[in-house]
């Protein structure tokens, strides 16, 4: 499920970015005065808007947003709602959105199986701990079963628009998870990226 988290001040967006990533949804971090068209871009399912770190620009996309988008569903946080209050805001709204029985997803590929709603992994029988963003990265390759993603593509599923990242942290994270599901669990496709195995 792909969220837009619309809020200027970085620590904020930093803040609301990892709890969402960290309950297993993908994450796009932008700012209110393009966020619209990012949301049209990513095909979201819902933006959430903290009109405080926003400003003028996020009054002005909820303003925009009955016209461009009738149907996408923004959260507007209250001053001081704190990150477990995001995503359990995030996630009621999408109860009533969401086609799929309980919101939840399970992604599997050979013997790896992941439950995107409790954020669990199992490799055959065997349940494995993932790190937030093992899972992250993880769920991300699984959803795009068959196609190579890019370094750049994966920064931008996992990590967002964290700044100071290096594109070395996704082949560490990918070293990561071949420890944890199996060496054949990701694919290097040279030149390019990973796929999932």
């Amino acid at each position: 499920m792909r969220q837009i988290v619309v809020v200027a001040q970085g620590a904020r967006a930093s803040s609301i970015a990892d709890a969402l990533r960290a309950a297993g949804f993908e994450v796009h971090v932008t700012s209110g005065g393009n966020g619209l068209a990012d949301a049209r871009h990513d095909e979201a399912d819902l933006v959430v808007l903290d009109p405080d770190s926003a400003g003028t620009h996020g009054a002005a996309l909820v303003e925009r947003q009955g016209e461009e988008r009738p149907a996408l569903p923004v959260v507007v946080l209250a001053a001081g709602t704190d990150d477990h209050e995001v995503v359990s805001r995030v996630r009621e709204h999408l109860r009533h959105t969401d086609p799929s029985p309980g919101g939840g997803e399970d992604l599997s590929t050979g013997a790896l199986r992941l439950d995107a709603r409790a954020r669990r992994a199992w490799v055959g029988e065997r349940e494995v701990a993932l790190s937030p963003r093992e899972f992250a990265l993880a769920k991300t390759l699984l959803r795009h079963r068959g196609q190579v993603l890019t370094r750049e593509q994966l920064l931008e599923h996992v990590w967002g628009h964290e700044n100071g990242l290096r594109s070395n942290v996704v082949d560490v994270y990918v070293g990561y998870l071949r420890r944890k599901l199996g060496s054949d669990a990701v694919v290097t496709v040279r030149g390019i990226g990973y796929r999932a195995g």
